[in-house]
């Protein structure tokens, strides 16, 4: 392929956002998004291939499936235990892998709300599904400010998934969370002790990207 896809095990962890933030900080995420064209999230993948797996952990899958003891600390062993297991459950580009195939968008979005899970406002789960709306940092910060009392609402159907009972026009949890962390950030007592608290992608801090939008 001329732009690949890259597989990725765990997709959705802290892993890729942090490869993003080193990219960043060596001026090559641009030349990387240009490289590739999307990421493959093999762990569901392989949930589906073999639905009774005792575990889905990697070095599991290896011993199972592969008759090989995998070390969890070399990255070479991963990526050929990974290789080689898709190999074995013959997964090939088609239409089986469309479902797992996600944008660089979607995970530039993803790391970008990276500052949140770690303040224990958004859950990863509910960073994930919107990212899948390609939903950034940005984008709340900015709908929480044009309207405090209800810019985040109308992210709650993004969220229903997580929250199938949740009355019309109530906010879910996470996004009332996510509204008190930024009003203080907004504040400006507030914005001066959030200086430094850099988020993935950029190069300013959450209180120079709050600043901004003044």
């Amino acid at each position: 392929m001329r732009r690949p896809i890259l597989a990725c095990y765990k997709l959705w962890g802290p892993g890729l956002p942090n490869f993003f933030q080193a990219l960043e900080n060596m001026n090559k995420l641009g030349e990387f998004q240009n490289a590739i064209s999307g990421f493959l999230a093999t762990l569901p993948l392989i949930r589906e291939c073999v639905p009774g797996a005792s575990s889905f952990k990697l070095k599991s899958l290896a011993k199972t499936y592969l008759a090989r003891n995998m070390s969890e600390r070399s990255a070479l062993a991963a990526v050929l235990t990974m290789r080689d297991l898709c190999r074995l459950l013959e997964v090939s580009p088609g239409p089986q892998l469309a479902p797992h195939v996600h944008s660089f968008s979607s995970l530039q979005c993803f790391a970008s709300l990276q500052p949140l899970v770690r303040a224990a406002v958004l859950p990863r789960a509910e960073a994930r599904l919107l990212a899948l709306h390609l939903v950034s940092f940005k984008e709340l910060l900015t709908a929480h400010r044009h309207d405090p009392q209800g810019g985040l609402k109308k992210y709650n159907h993004f969220l229903s998934p997580q929250t199938p009972s949740l009355p019309a026009g109530q906010p879910a949890l996470s996004l009332q969370a996510l509204g008190t962390y930024f009003e203080g950030l907004l504040e400006g007592p507030a914005s001066a002790g959030a200086e430094g608290v850099a988020t993935p992608l950029a190069g300013h801090s959450l209180a120079e990207r709050a600043s901004q939008q003044s």
